[in-house]
């Protein structure tokens, strides 16, 4: 998956100290299982049960039937299509692209809770450059790009593994998505990215601001 429609000018990953440094000195990519973040308890950050599904179709006047008689009636619902086949390992980002506005442009204080530091990739084509060539040697099949972002409850179409529904819009996504059977996570080394790349303090994460010249 190619980005071509936006311009994507950098990328932003945060976490856990020891881990960004690992990734900006090392280039230790750690990709998380689909299923870790579908059975994820904490749902309001990483974890959604409703990552990978195929479909969603908004349906009207459920019915409950128990040997032919209604025992209970909705308004409203859901159904929702999963494909437990479509398994892999996601690897997430935060992008800032073109269609960003210098004027009003800030990253969500709710992205904070991802970590206490975080690393800025500057140099974006080089840094999924080495990925590509890593994952190209071990031999997978993977795709990348931005997530698009749906309307959960009038979305009826179907989806998939970048779609995310507009809860998550803040996150503002661009990922990896690695086709992989295995279970558990993958890790792979890109080697040193320190010179694409910048480390701070998740406390500066509010501080940052673009200008377009």
């Amino acid at each position: 998956m190619k980005i071509k429609e936006v311009g994507l000018f950098f990328l932003i990953k945060i976490g856990k100290k020891k881990h960004m440094v690992e990734l900006y000195e090392k280039g230790l990519i750690y990709m998380s299982n689909i299923d870790y973040f579908r059975k994820l308890e904490e749902k309001e950050l990483r974890g959604d049960k409703n990552e990978g599904i195929i479909g969603l179709e908004q349906v009207s006047n459920v019915k409950l039937l128990h040997e032919g008689k209604e025992i209970a009636r909705g308004d409203s619902g859901q159904l929702k299509f999963h494909d437990y086949e479509n398994n892999g390992n996601i690897y997430s980002l935060i992008a800032i692209t073109s269609q960003e506005d210098p004027e009003d442009f800030r990253i969500n204080e709710r992205n904070n809770n991802f970590g206490d530091c975080f690393v800025v990739i500057t140099d974006v084509k080089e840094f999924i450059e080495r990925i590509e060539n890593e994952l190209k040697r071990l031999k997978y099949e993977y795709e990348y790009g931005l997530v698009s972002y749906y309307d959960s409850k009038k979305h009826s179409r179907p989806l998939n593994v970048f779609s995310k529904a507009d809860y998550f819009e803040y996150q503002k996504e661009f990922r990896f998505f690695v086709k992989r059977n295995e279970t558990g996570p993958l890790i792979i080394k890109i080697g040193s990215i320190e010179n694409i790349s910048f480390i701070f303090d998740i406390e500066k994460l509010d501080k940052i601001e673009i200008s377009f010249s």
